[in-house]
This record gives structure tokens, sequence and C-alpha cells, in this order.
């Protein structure tokens, strides 16, 4: 009898990373039952699956001692073993001992140990299988990422028995409710087998390697027990999930990996990735029936943990992009896979993608573009499986539908609205992106893009549907914009036909949302309006998009559209009272609308009018069973429009009425306003007949088809005022603001000093007509001087009314105040550099401040005056000349309120600070010895001053002398005379001179 015993050893090491099993077998020479039983090896410490270690450790425990022997690829550095446990190394089986061989790279299987007693006993120990690789090696270090992953994961670590060929056996309870630690190092050990037959175990390419893994671990699912469960699924999310985030810390060695020509490596191993797990779903035990599930689940794991891969925004959108490269493109190289299911997968996983971006942490705004990324790889990855599986068509439309649907489950949980709709503009945008790949389809394909989105939408509330129609429109029309200006292509014609059918993909496929038919109108509306409002846009940033006659195509794709679901609608809304002006009230206009169908009318219905005093309603007045119905208005004073529209794409009212064709209600949508079939439609100028009046639109020559105009007021809302001061003016150029609102636009202004309308053109500015005009701080110039002015500005609408608007008057004061100045009482000279000086101004508009300077230059400074409110002035003020002599000009300005300024007004003064000198000096008598005086003779002394000199002061012999100048007018030769008397003291005549010259200056006395 043989007896086998499972014994598990304690995990007494931290690099241990799953328990060890004993597999006992007999001595082939046998011994009874109770030897065996006391005989007994197993595992203390296992040899790690994925080691980097040479000469890896290894323990076990032995109830007997005895001799070691070894068998297989490797040996222990052990001949004998002691009862109890014992630890060695392992080393290659080519060593000769006492010489140990450490072991190379690659996975070891068959090394067992055999333990003999004294008695002859022998028994064997299997080393789990394990693999060595290199301590630089991404590979082996990826695959020990790996087996934590799913170490962390398994439901046990202990399983009922290990089967001979190496598969588990489990129970059915273990199959359906998880996987088992053993099963982690088979799938382990068979993706390490993989890569060393790819000769990869070593390497650090990820982008060969990290694939390789996939399809070594994916094909062994089914060959423990797990074929096709939820086990497996389990299993292989977490194996592309743990393979995604060991990008992480890798970004070296992932940019020096090999890459496919035009790829990035980040592109490549994604793509492999993503190809790697969904080709071998079938190998992993998954019928074709869970394909659908299966791969969108697998897509939607490798997604949702970029964020943890270390990638930026940017990379993560690169990296979605390329994920849905390889799974779509990989469902044909599913074994067995039919049309349906192939579809179905296409749908499930842009679902899944989407719904899965939630889970990447990134904001919103990153989001959206990431959403982008989604469609537009899925879309490319169509190419690798078209003409095998399925309609190229019909796939492109599952690839929108399925991203719209999983943004749909995104609304559910919360995700707010306005990034969702942002979402769904960028998947319809991705998916039109990658037409580029198919240019002889394109045209069809973009009808499915929106087809799918539209469908897609079934997974929302209809309050939000409205906007979110609108949104793929939007998208569609951007891509499709972004085809035409990257692509040649693209011609203008087959540019047209792809906005066609951008709208009757996205209209045909409204039926299909179970809404209700009155909301039907709202819908077609807001589709025609994302495609219209991107035309626009592309018109004004490029000069050959003809956006008039491309929004004929955005209304002929949503007939069609609405077509192909038997509806009755509006196609075309226009006026027998084109081409002229409307002024007078109570005139009628007549409006017809067409419908495709005849239609039958009951009741009043009302078409609603825009006009620039507010919303009219024409009156339905005819038509019954035809397909165009007339409306009719009558003109009211107030009324205004340079252009008679309706208000809105939903401007037509049943009024409590009904309009209907085969019995069932009419679509009531209008052509978008300004559209070609709209009633104030915009057309291209080469549909422009000779006798339309010519409109510039966006830069560009174009009509109107139906040229309604109507003016029944002159322009309103004048306004009229001078934004510069004006009490008073105080520059000859004011600046004025004025505006006026005219619903037929102002088309002339003219300001003057009547009330009285001039004649038109002549003088006035004229203009194309500006419905709402206005002008900030214009010139005007005041050209008649200095007075009292009143002003008028008269606006002109296109009819020829007039509005006029007056001002109060003011005055214009450009004249500074009028002064004097007056230094020391206007003396000539000063002997001191401090001087007063008096000076007056007047100015009717107040004199407030001065200034004084020897400079003729005005010194900026100015000083107000301690007075205020005087027109007239007169004020005192110190003054220090500059102490150098000679004639001083003191300089004076005068600034009134409104800051003109007067002046420069002066006076002149001399500085003279030196006394005069006397020179000259001589005294005689006339008496016969002019030496010698007596009594009654005539003393004259005479002598010059340096300068003018005021009449000098001169005693001689001690009484005050006659001073007379030589000559008449003379101020500095001088004499004096006087009589001796017998009075006179004898002796030398004593006398004295001083002088005080005309500034004051004192001489000395001599």
């Amino acid at each position: 009898m043989f007896l086998a015993f499972f014994i598990w050893g304690c995990d007494s090491s931290e690099t241990q990373e799953e328990d060890g099993s004993l597999n006992v077998s007999n001595n082939p020479g046998g011994t009874d039952d109770d030897e065996v039983t006391q005989f007994e090896v197993s595992v203390v410490t296992p040899i790690s699956t994925i080691t980097t270690s040479y000469t890896p450790p290894f323990a076990f425990y032995s109830s007997k001692s005895g001799t070691i022997s070894y068998t297989g690829s490797c040996i222990g550095d052990l001949t004998q073993a002691v009862a109890g446990n014992n630890s060695m190394k392992i080393y290659s089986a080519s060593s000769t001992p006492p010489v140990y061989i450490p072991l190379s790279s690659g996975q070891y299987e068959s090394c067992t140990l055999t333990i003999i007693d004294a008695d002859g006993t022998n028994k064997s120990l299997k080393i789990d299988d394990f693999v060595v690789t290199d301590p630089n090696s991404q590979t082996g270090q990826i695959l020990q990422e790996l087996q934590s992953s799913l170490s962390d994961s398994s439901s046990s670590s202990r399983m009922s028995g290990r089967m001979g060929n190496g598969e588990i056996s489990l129970s059915p309870a273990q199959r359906g409710s998880g996987f088992s630690k053993d099963q982690v190092k088979i799938l382990i050990l068979a993706g390490a087998k993989t890569v060393q037959t790819n000769n990869l175990l070593n390497s650090s390419d990820l982008t060969l390697a990290m694939p390789t893994i996939v399809e070594g671990t994916m094909k062994k699912l089914s060959e423990i027990g797990l074929s096709g469960s939820d086990a497996a699924l389990d299993l292989g999310s977490i194996i592309v999930s743990s393979l995604v985030k060991s990008v992480n810390g890798r970004k070296a060695y992932l940019n020096t990996s090999t890459s496919e020509s035009g790829e990035s490596p980040l592109q490549s191993l994604m793509t492999r990735m993503s190809k790697a797990t969904l080709k071998n779903l079938r190998s992993a035990g998954f019928d074709v029936q869970s394909v659908s599930s299966a791969s969108s689940t697998l897509v939607s794991s490798m997604i949702q943990n970029l964020d943890e891969a270390g990638l930026d925004a940017s990379d993560i959108g690169t990296a979605v992009e390329s994920i849905s490269i390889g799974a779509v493109g990989s469902l044909g190289d599913v074994e067995g896979i039919d049309t349906n299911t192939l579809q179905n997968s296409i749908s499930e996983i842009t679902s899944k993608a989407s719904e899965s971006l939630n889970k990447l942490g990134l904001p919103a705004s990153s989001l959206s573009s990431v959403v982008e990324k989604v469609t537009q790889g899925a879309a490319k990855g169509l190419g690798n499986i078209k003409g095998n599986n399925g309609d190229l068509t019909t796939m492109m439309e599952k690839v929108t539908e399925g991203a719209v649907k999983g943004l749909g489950k995104l609304r559910s949980s919360g995700t707010n609205t306005s990034d969702i709709q942002s979402m769904i503009e960028k998947a319809t945008l991705g998916a039109m992106k990658a037409l580029e790949k198919y240019p002889n389809e394109m045209v069809a394909l973009v009808e499915k893009i929106t087809s799918g989105a539209t469908r897609g939408l079934s997974e929302f509330e209809i309050n939000d549907i409205s906007n979110l129609i609108e949104k793929i429109t939007t998208g569609a029309t951007e891509g499709i914009g972004q085809l035409k200006t990257n692509s040649s292509n693209v011609s203008d014609e087959k540019f047209g036909s792809m906005i066609e059918k951008s709208t009757t993909g996205a209209v045909g496929q409204l039926g299909s949302l179970n809404i209700d038919s009155s909301a039907i109108d709202g819908l077609v509306s807001k589709a025609r309006s994302g495609a219209s409002t991107v035309l626009d846009k592309l018109a004004e940033t490029n000069s050959s998009f003809d956006a008039e006659k491309l929004k004929k195509n955005i209304d002929s794709g949503a007939n069609t559209g609405m077509s192909s679901q038997g509806w009755s609608y509006v196609t075309k809304v226009s006026s027998n009272s084109s081409d002229q002006w409307f002024s007078t009230p109570n005139e009628n206009i007549d409006i017809t609308i067409e419908f495709n169908q005849e239609v039958f009318v009951q009741g009043k219905p009302k078409l609603e009018l825009l006009f620039s005093n507010g919303t009219r309603s024409a009156s339905y007045e005819s038509g019954n069973g035809n397909k165009r119905l007339t409306f009719r208005y009558q003109l009211q004073n107030g009324d205004e429009s340079p252009q008679l529209r309706y208000e809105n794409s939903a401007s037509l009212k049943l009024n409590g009425g009904s309009i209907k064709a085969m019995g069932k209600p009419s679509l009531l949508v209008l052509p978008a306003p300004g559209t070609p079939t709209s009633l104030n439609g915009v057309l291209a100028l080469s549909e422009c007949s000779s006798n339309k009046r010519m409109v510039i639109v966006r830069g560009k020559p174009r009509c109107y088809r139906n040229e309604v105009r109507v003016d029944l007021q002159k322009p309103q809302n004048v306004q009229f005022k001078v934004t510069s001061d004006t009490n008073p003016a105080w520059k000859k150029t004011i600046k004025v603001d004025f505006s006026a609102n005219d619903g037929t636009g102002v088309t002339g202004f003219i300001i003057t000093k009547s009330n009285e309308v001039p004649n038109y053109p002549g003088d006035w500015t004229t203009q194309s007509p500006v419905p709402n005009f206005s002008q900030r701080s214009v010139n005007h110039s005041l050209m008649d001087g200095d007075r009292d002015y009143k002003l008028y500005i008269h606006f002109r609408d296109d009819v020829g009314h007039v509005s006029t608007l007056g001002i109060p008057s003011f005055k214009l004061d450009t004249t500074g105040p009028q002064g004097s100045l007056v230094i020391n009482d206007q003396n000539e000279r000063t002997n001191s550099i401090q001087v007063q000086t008096i000076f007056n101004g007047n100015d009717p508009h107040d004199v407030v401040e001065y200034a004084l300077s020897e400079s003729n230059i005005d010194p900026g400074n100015f000083f107000q005056f301690p007075m205020t409110g005087q027109q007239n002035i007169k004020f005192g003020k110190g003054f220090n000349l500059s102490p150098i002599e000679g004639n001083k000009t003191i300089h004076l300005w005068l600034k009134d309120r409104v800051g003109n300024i007067g002046g420069p007004y002066q006076d002149v003064i001399e500085l003279d600070t030196t006394k005069p000198i006397l020179s000259h000096v001589g005294i005689l008598s006339d008496n016969p010895i002019p030496h010698l005086a007596k009594s009654g003779n005539l003393i004259t002394l005479s002598f010059k001053t340096s300068e003018s000199v005021f009449e000098p002061d001169v005693q001689i012999l001690g009484e005050k002398a006659l001073v007379q100048p030589f000559e008449n007018n003379s101020k500095t030769y001088w004499k004096a005379t006087l009589n001796a008397k017998d009075s006179s003291p004898e002796g030398q005549a004593s006398f004295t001179i001083k002088a005080t010259d005309l500034a004051g200056n004192i001489s000395d006395e001599k």
C-alpha cells in the first residue's frame, strides 16, 4: 500500500510568495506503512516562483537524518540531512560538489531531492517550479509585480490536491467562487515560460515582453480549471491592470523599447497589450457568446488603471486611443466570432471604455479629450477587421453608439451635465477624425457616426437629449471641418455631402429614442443648430467655406432624416411680398410655409414674427389640403425689421389647432433663421439674381432669398451728451457721446447748431445700417471761437426717418485771465533782491492760481490765491530776485478755474547793490589866488560820481553848499558852491560829500 501526504510549511520568509506543498512518494523497493508515516519530508521555505537570485535559498524539514541525492535541473549544496529543519542554496545540476555552479536565467521545473536514511528508506521532495531572472531584467520585475497582484486577490492559498500534470483539481464550488494561489503560480510560470521561449526573460523591452506575458497567462486560464468563468475574467482583469500599472516608474525603459513604424513606444505597448488580451479570449475558455462582455471588461480594466501608470493626461489620451485601436482591431481575429457578436463587442468596448473614464481621477476638461480618443481609436481599429467580419458602416455606428451609451451611465452616476455634453461632442469628433483612414467610405461613415451617437442617447433622460443631439452634430461638423482642412481627399462637393449626411444620421435616428413626437421638433432644430453654429465659425476663419451653401446641406440632410421616418415637415418659408419696403400702417404681409406633403389645418395656427419692437403673430389665412399654407400679418405703427424673420425654429404655433398629414401631426420645426430655406434665408453670391440687393455677411457679398423690410418709425432711444467739461468748455474740441436704435438701422448722423434737419447726404456721416448705433468720446470741433453754443444731433434710418435731439447750451472759454504786474511801485531800480509785486487779474470764470518767474517759460507750478470765486483780483506778493546785478524782468501767469492760462504779464526793475564812488574832487575859489579865499569869495567844489546819483549832499566850511550838475541832466559831474563869510573859520577849508545812487546805495563820505 502507498500513502501520499500533503504537508504545508509555514511562511517564515518575507520573500515567500506562496505556500509550499509536499508531494511524497514511496520508495519503489517498498516498506511497511508504519515506516512511511515515521519518515516525513516537507518544505519549510520554498523558492520564490520568480527569483533574481542565481543561488536561491531553500529550506526543508526531514524527520530523519540521511544522505541527500538530487535529480533534475538543479541541486542543493547539502549532501547530508539532519533530523529537523535543513537550509541550503540551490545551484545548477552541472555542479560537481564541492564546486557549485550558480543557476542561469530560466525556468526550473524538475528539481527533486531524495533522502535515504540509515535503514535505506528514501523519501523524495519535489522543489516547486521557479524562474530565475537577471536582477536588472524589467521582465522579471514585472512578473514579480504581477504575482503579487494576483496573490493578493486570490481566494485561497491551499487546494485539495495537485494533479501530476501540474493542473489543479477544483471542486465545482471552487470553479465558481474565485482562484487560488496555486493557480496564480501556474499562471506566473506560464507567463515566464512564454517570455523565455521568446528570449525576453531578461529583457527590458516593455513593448515586446508585456504583451507576451498577457498571451502566456491568458492562454493558461483554461488549463487551470477556470475556462471562461467569472474567476477567469477576474484574473484577466487583474493581469492587464497589473501590467498597465507596471509602466509606472519605467518610462525610461518604455521610451527605448521597440515600436511600430510611426508609433511611439507607448502607442505600440498599449495596442499590442489590448490585441494580445482579446485575441486570446477563446484560448482562455470564453465562448463566442461571452466575447462581447469579456472584451469590454478587460479593455475597461486597462483604461481605468492608466492613471496609476505614471502617465499625464496627454499620455493617457494616447494610451486610450491605442487600447481602442488594438481591442477593436483584434476582434476579427477572435476564433468563430460572428457579425452580430462583433458589432455588439464594438459597442460594448466603447461603452465600457467611456464609462470607466471617471475612475481615472482626471479633471472633466481632460476627460473630454480622452473620450475623443476612445472613439477615434476604435474607429481606426475597424480598419483591421474591415472586409473580414462585417459591414464597415454598421461597425462604425456601433463605435459611437457604445461610447454615448457609456456616457449615459456616467450621467446616471452623477457626472455634471455640461461635462457630459462636452464628452459627447468629443465622441463624435474623435470618430470623424479617424475617417482619414477610410477615404473611399467617408461620406457613408459620417451618417453612421451621428446615427450611432443618436441611438446611444437612449441611455439619457428626455430632458438631456435636446442639448446632447446638438453636441452630436457640433462634434461631427467640427470633425468634418478638420478633415476638409487637413485632407486632400475631401473636395468641396464631398465636404457638402458629409455635412448633409451628418444631420441625416442624427435626425434619422430620433425615432429610435421612443420619445413623444411633440419633442421631435425641438430635437431636429437642435441637430441643425449644432452643425450650423460650427459652419459659421469655420467660415469666419476659412474663406473657402461657403456657410450659406453648406447650410443647404444641413437642411437637406435633416429633411432626408425626417423623410426616412415618414414624417411630414416644413421644407421652406417664403413671402410673395419680397424685395420691397413696408412703411405704411395696415399693409398686409403674406408668408408661405411649405411642407413636403399635403397638410390639413384645423383652427388658427400662428407664426411668430420678430420685429425690433417685439414679437408679432401672423395668422393662418389659407392653404388647407395643400403643401403651402399662407399666414398674414397686418403692419402696425412702430413695426421695424431690416429683414423680416420669424423668431426661431419653433415659431410655428398650433394655437389650439392642428396641422396634420395622413392623419398624423406634422413636424412644425422651421428652417433655422438665416439658413437658405428660412424666411430671412441668406443665399450664396452665385444664387443671387441681378435685381437682388447685396448685403455683406462675414465679409462676403450675399443676398436675401426673401427681402422684406419694414420700417414704421424713426430712430428711437436717441442719446446725446458732451462728456468733456462744459462749465464752461475750455477746449475748441469737445468729446461727445451719442446713440440711437432703429429696427432697420441707423444709416447717417450729423451734429449741427440748429434743430433744422440739414439736407441729406450733404455733410452727413453715412454708414451701412446699424440697428444699435452708438459712438463714444467722439471729437467735435467748436469753430466759432469763445461764445455760447447750442448743439443738436440728427439720426437718419434706412427709409429716411430722422430723429433730432439737442443738448443744453454751454460756453466755450479758451482764453486765460487778463492781468498786470507792478514791481516796487514801479521803481526802476532796487538795491535789494527782495522786491514787492502787486498784480491784478480778471476772468469771467474766476482767477484761481498764479505763477511768478524771472524766466518767460511757464514754470508749471501754480499757487492758489487764498480767496476763491474771484472774477477780479488784486494781490501782493514778495519776490526774491536773482543776485546778479542788472535789469530784472518778473513774469506773471494767471489761471482760471477751467485751466486756461493768461500771460505772461511782466515788469522790469534794475538791481544795483554797488555804492557810488567819488573821484576828481577839486576845490577852488574866485580869489585871484584860487587856492585862497576870503570873505566874499565864491568857493567851488567839483567832483565826479561813478554812476548817476541823486543830488549829492555837500558841506563846505561846515555849511550846506549849493550843488548843481556841470551840465543839464548830468548825473555824474557835479559842482558845489559856497560864499566865504567873515564868520567862516580860517585855515584849511573843510568839506564833506555824500552821494546816493538811483538804487539808494550811499557812497563813502569824502
